[in-house]
């Protein structure tokens, strides 16, 4: 889960180290690594690439030894880039606009994206089934690259699902409503209609989902990242109950449910 508008700096640099191993990537030794997308000097759009020299890099949902560049950029400091939560944070003087016009081929459009609590306007991406989202703190001065994903854990294995919306999927999350303030699936049942869902895997490959409209479902499949292998079409998003349908740890599929109104803050 990129919860990562909790703060930069000390916060975050403790919550990663603890829970997803955080890398630090040194961009002048891995600008032509091999999982990157290669690019030319130019991007069609008059924009010489040599001008903004560092690739920002972000990890795939479905597979976290492929890497997409996302945009170029001239970049403050080091890069922050963590593998298991395919995330990439960094500072530079070069605004956002500068930097979409890096990529125009994969850029869709603006986007809110929803992450807890907050919801973040920036710069959504699309390339080879993976949605990436690149946004600016202000408060923090960071910029933010990221795949766009929800994590499921209740069969005790990681599975990455892509999602329009940041969803942690597992018990100690859905249990954690006092302490967070907020039920975790109303992040998605609040912010999207079914069909603004389903609008959201149009450009995705057929395998990967199954909608059905009669039932306001919508099937998915997901990456897991321990077995290193796709799992098909294993957990569903219901609407019409709004819930969640997946595997427990014995492989049964359980139904998932916890949207309802938080109770009155005790004063």
């Amino acid at each position: 889960m990129k919860r990562r508008y909790i703060g930069y700096g000390i916060s975050i640099l403790l919550i990663y180290l603890i829970v997803g191993g955080l890398v630090r990537l040194q961009i002048g030794g891995n600008r032509n690594r091999k999982e990157q997308v290669s690019v030319g000097t130019s991007t069609g759009t008059g924009i010489s690439l040599k001008e903004y020299p560092d690739e920002i890099p972000v990890v795939n949902w479905n597979g976290l030894d492929k890497m997409y560049r996302i945009c170029n950029t001239k970049m403050k400091d080091d890069l922050t880039n963590n593998i298991s939560e395919c995330y990439s944070a960094f500072k530079s003087d070069v605004s956002l606009e500068e930097m979409i016009q890096t990529n125009r081929d994969d850029y869709i459009g603006m986007f809110t994206y929803y992450t807890g609590k907050w919801k973040v306007r920036g710069a959504l991406f699309f390339k080879d089934d993976n949605y990436y989202f690149l946004s600016y703190d202000e408060h923090w001065d960071m910029f933010t690259a990221e795949c766009c994903y929800s994590k499921y854990a209740y069969d005790h294995y990681s599975t990455y699902i892509p999602t329009p919306v940041d969803l942690d999927i597992t018990p100690s999350m859905i249990d954690a409503v006092d302490e967070l303030g907020y039920r975790e699936l109303d992040v998605l049942f609040n912010n999207y209609s079914f069909e603004e869902f389903c609008r959201f895997y149009e450009r995705m490959s057929p395998n990967l989902y199954k909608i059905d409209r009669e039932k306001q479902t919508v099937t998915l499949s997901g990456y897991d990242l321990e077995k290193d292998k796709m799992r098909y079409r294993f957990i569903t998003f219901d609407f019409k109950n709004q819930s969640i349908i997946g595997p427990d740890e014995k492989g049964k599929m359980i139904t998932i449910k916890e949207h309802k109104p938080l109770p009155p803050s005790k004063k």
